[in-house]
């Protein structure tokens, strides 16, 4: 009883060794070996043995030979298969673990990707009011708001070259190199992408979040970077001459998010009106306002009257250009 204890005693501690299970059965088999000597020493001792008297009066013992290596080797059978057993369960139990932190570092990358895709969607301002109480809806009353719109795209949309595939991808591109001008500190922490408006109209508005008065004039230089993109963007692509017309335009306006499924920001109010017609009725290249914005910039802004333009429902209202930044 002793010897199996023993046994059983270190085959449990051999179960935590860092090693095979072929090494730890070679070391129970080199263990089993010492002490088989051993054994059949004091097996003539123990209570197990129960002399009895042969017909010749000879004392003999209760055990033959062979009992002593067919129990060990019994012995060491079950012991080995135990052994196995448990190293499947730990190796099963390893794989199970890699598995599950495999499917916990996927699940993180696509969250982070909804995330983002999210953020690029619905402003970081309002997607934590979205979080917290599930709608979104403010009242700002000193919003600019402008529209930056490609006038002639469709003069160089051609749905025979490829269905239309490179022209859009032409338009992203350029959609694309104003969009990186909102990762500048100055436009990433005044300026707000609304969205881009019939395919080629994009829309911005600054004084969402930060209630800083010069956030018009940051609009303003928003849109002159504009113009610079543009001009670039027409030097390096063979074929394509987009000219784009502006308008703004500074007041109130109602913001919020509509919808459960694909939820959209959006802006809304006369501001947004104007700023609209600013841009239709303007003058390719040039950023058109009113009186009242005029007067807001002037001071670090050249002013160029264009005179009364008819604004569908506003009748003749006198205009301004935004010709160049004052030295």
């Amino acid at each position: 009883i002793l010897i199996c204890l023993y046994l059983a005693a270190f085959f449990h501690g051999i179960n935590f060794l860092q090693i095979l299970g072929l090494m730890k059965i070679l070391l129970l088999l080199v263990v089993v070996a010492c002490l088989s000597p051993f054994v059949c020493l004091i097996k003539p001792f123990t209570s197990c043995y129960n002399p009895k008297p042969s017909k010749a009066g000879e004392i003999t013992s209760g055990y033959q030979i062979w009992d002593i290596p067919i129990s060990l080797f019994l012995f060491l059978k079950l012991v080995c298969m135990v052994i196995r057993t448990f190293e499947l369960r730990i190796r099963l139990n390893f794989s199970s673990s890699i598995d599950a932190e495999q499917d916990q570092e996927l699940h993180r990358k696509l969250r982070d990707q909804a995330y983002w895709l999210l953020e690029n969607l619905i402003p970081s301002h309002v997607l934590t009011e979205l979080k917290n109480s599930g709608s979104y809806h403010r009242d700002h009353q000193r919003v600019a708001v402008c529209f930056a719109s490609v006038v002639n795209f469709q003069d160089f949309f051609d749905a025979k070259w490829k269905h239309g595939h490179e022209s859009i991808r032409i338009l992203n591109e350029l959609i694309s190199d104003i969009d990186e001008l909102l990762n500048i500190e100055k436009y990433n922490k005044h300026i707000e992408k609304i969205k881009t408006a019939l395919g080629c109209t994009y829309m911005a508005a600054s004084g969402l979040v930060h209630e800083d008065p010069n956030h018009i004039f940051v609009m303003m230089e928003f849109l002159f970077d504009i113009k610079k993109v543009l001009e670039q963007f027409n030097r390096n692509t063979m074929g394509f001459e987009f000219q784009m017309k502006y308008g703004c335009h500074v007041g109130p306006v109602a913001s919020g998010v509509i919808g459960q499924s694909a939820p959209m920001f959006d802006i809304w109010g006369d501001t947004v009106n104007i700023a609209s017609r600013m841009m239709t009725t303007g003058i390719v290249g040039k950023i058109q306002v009113l009186k009242e914005t005029a007067e807001d910039i002037e001071s670090r802004y050249a002013i160029e009257k264009r005179g009364k333009v008819f604004v569908k429902g506003k009748g003749d209202i006198e205009t301004f250009f935004v010709t160049n930044p004052k030295l």
